[in-house]
């Protein structure tokens, strides 16, 4: 299999590799919005004529789902329309005229002030909202309306309600369908297997989330949806293929597991009804024979690593994973540092440390007279105060450096639209400058700089990214002179990631990401202190008694971005850069120099107790 370590996780790949002939995918719906089922049906052309409505009918799929209505056409260039809940008048039976051309029995009226348009010709390209009152006809054909009429309607008025109230119904909704769906026994690989557990779970992609059931059996994990979002609705993952299972926090709350496959090439993060479900759930599938997890590599990562047996980048992913973060979670994406500070000359000399960021400082301090103005505004502050009013890692900025390669993430995230075009990704030396000079821009870099091919700096898809208010057009990402290509690029920012001087000094940064100067004091002097929401149990939901407060404030959580949870207590040791060690030496240094328990009071490691971390 693939070493995980030093390997990025192209998640926005996963539905081309499910190769699923339709157009349609959660992405067109809204950030986690629940797809229901579909129906075939026939779609009449509103504002003509019944006769000619009825010639030009148009065969589709009308899509049930928990905000609104899609229809997918059959025909590949045609748009998909979608009706949002709350701007439809009525969704009823529909009555038609006597002399109606159309069989009345059977057709769904759908009444709306507006349609949205997606992928139109079929490519991806910003929503095409449509301001219109109108009527829309959808025919039934295998089905009665009776049966299904009900259902959109009870959805239609729950779309009116409060965020709250609206989520408790859609939650139970979900939750009885659930109760009823069955695990098809027929897709096991025998179908005498022994079913150790049996539980619902929703399976969360970046912006998207599926309701299924999760069966475990000694042999296989599978994963049943609810609905028929994939061509081969289950999805099955062999136990010896595991390499990584690790408990996860998901929507602020500890019910996520992460499972890795390095056979399948697969990243599943499941999320449970409660803790202790998810706890249990852990507990069971740890425990099969099976399941050989890749426990040594990760017993004393930081000394592996100090001792140069670890690259600089496994080893932030190793911190990355250990401290919640998941390529499957935008709000809570792997946190990568900018290292170079030059992007302007022709040659990049990584042995002068001009070249290089300071590492012991935030992005929000390394700019002094900007800092001084941040601090004046602090100073005059109410409780609780904060330094910077955006975060280092949220997911809009996950998406801005992802939007060539993952543009319908991005449009589903902003609602059907691009950035600006002067806001966008357009040159990374223009980056670099606004996070350096901009009051609101503080963000550090992702794993993709690092290890990838750099294809996210190239708009293969030919996306219509807009134009700049200087006449340039957005393609692909102006590189500095030092790369002659993206490849070229990424290779020498990793090569700058596992020089000396960064290694020398990264464990700084570790100390403001992922350690001691993240909270209190420490924080305060190291100029390190973002928004309170963003840190992790600064504030217990449960105890907010409003249902929409706490669904607004859990909104706002995740909007922001959030702070990796806090591993080291002390000081991170620094690596030790002098004299490589020689793989003869590893067994000494790490069984017989430092006992397990030592390594763990000399730099204080809090973490849960998972398989995966150091013990």
């Amino acid at each position: 299999g693939i070493d995980m370590a030093d390997y990025c996780y192209k998640w926005y790949e996963a539905d081309i590799r499910t190769k699923r002939p339709e157009r349609f995918s959660l992405l067109l719906l809204q950030p986690n919005e629940i797809y229901f089922e579909d129906f075939s049906v026939f779609h009449y052309p509103i504002d003509l004529p019944e006769h000619i409505a009825s010639e030009r009918k148009q065969i589709g799929r009308l899509k049930i789902c928990s905000k609104s209505l899609v229809y997918e056409p059959q025909d590949n260039f045609a748009p998909l329309l979608r009706f949002d809940y709350k701007q439809c008048e009525s969704i009823e039976k529909w009555n038609g005229s006597l002399y109606s051309k159309i069989d009345k029995s059977n057709v769904i009226a759908v009444k709306a002030h507006q349609i949205i348009e997606l992928k139109d010709g079929n490519k991806v390209a910003p929503y095409n909202f449509k301001q219109q009152k109108g009527s829309y006809l959808f025919s039934l054909n295998y089905v009665g309306i009776n049966a299904i009429i009900p259902f959109i309607q009870q959805l239609w008025r729950a779309a009116t309600l409060p965020r709250a109230e609206h989520d408790a119904m859609i939650g139970a909704i979900v939750h009885s369908r659930l109760s009823r769906l069955q695990f098809d026994r027929n897709w096991m690989d025998d179908i005498f297997e022994n079913i150790i557990l049996d539980a619902t779970v929703e399976r969360i992609n970046p912006l998207s989330c599926t309701p299924g059931r999760i069966v475990l059996s000694p042999a296989f994990l599978y994963f049943q949806p609810f609905n028929n979002i994939d061509a081969g609705s289950v999805l099955k993952c062999k136990l010896s293929s595991i390499t990584r299972i690790q408990k996860k926090r998901y929507m602020l709350t500890q019910v996520g597991i992460e499972i890795y496959s390095s056979t399948e090439d697969m990243l599943l993060f499941l999320a449970l009804s409660s803790e202790i479900e998810r706890n249990h759930f852990y507990n069971m599938i740890c425990s099969q024979n099976d399941v050989q997890l890749e426990d040594s590599i990760n017993e004393n990562a930081t000394l592996r690593w100090q001792n140069g047996f670890m690259s600089n980048f496994d080893y932030l992913m190793h911190l990355n994973r250990i401290a919640d973060r998941s390529f499957n979670d935008l709000t809570q994406y792997p946190v990568f540092p900018w290292v170079i500070a030059d992007y302007d000359n022709e040659e990049l000399d990584l042995e002068d440390p001009k070249t290089f960021r300071d590492l012991s400082k935030p992005v929000g301090a390394l700019n002094q007279d900007r800092l001084s103005q941040l601090k004046e505004r602090y100073n005059e502050m109410p409780e609780p105060k904060f330094l910077y009013g955006s975060h280092y890692s949220a997911p809009g900025y996950i998406l801005f450096y992802l939007v060539r390669v993952a543009p319908e993430y991005m449009l589903c995230l902003q609602n059907g639209r691009f950035d600006a075009p002067d806001r966008s990704f357009h040159s990374i030396a223009g980056v670099w400058q606004n996070v350096l000079n901009g009051f609101s821009d503080f963000k550090e870099l992702i794993p993709e700089f690092y290890a990838s091919d750099g294809e996210f700096l190239k708009n293969s898809a030919m996306l219509s990214l807009g134009i700049r208010s200087d006449n340039s057009t957005i393609g692909d990402v102006v590189l500095p002179k030092w790369a002659k290509d993206h490849i070229e690029f990424t290779e020498k920012l990793r090569e700058s990631l596992e020089c000396d001087y960064v290694s020398e000094h990264l464990h700084d940064w570790i100390d403001l990401i992922f350690g001691f100067k993240q909270t209190g004091q420490e924080a305060m002097k190291a100029d390190n202190v973002y928004h309170y929401l963003t840190y992790e149990g600064s504030i217990d939901l449960s105890s907010i008694k409003d249902p929409n407060e706490r669904a607004s404030l859990k909104l706002q959580i995740l909007e922001f971005g959030q702070t990796p949870r806090k591993i080291f207590d002390n000081p991170h040791p620094q690596r030790n850069i002098t004299g490589a060690l020689r793989p003869s030496n590893i067994e000494k240094i790490l069984f017989n120099t430092v006992s397990q328990e030592q390594v763990i009071s000399d730099f204080n490691i809090t973490t849960p107790d998972n398989k995966q971390e150091i013990k």
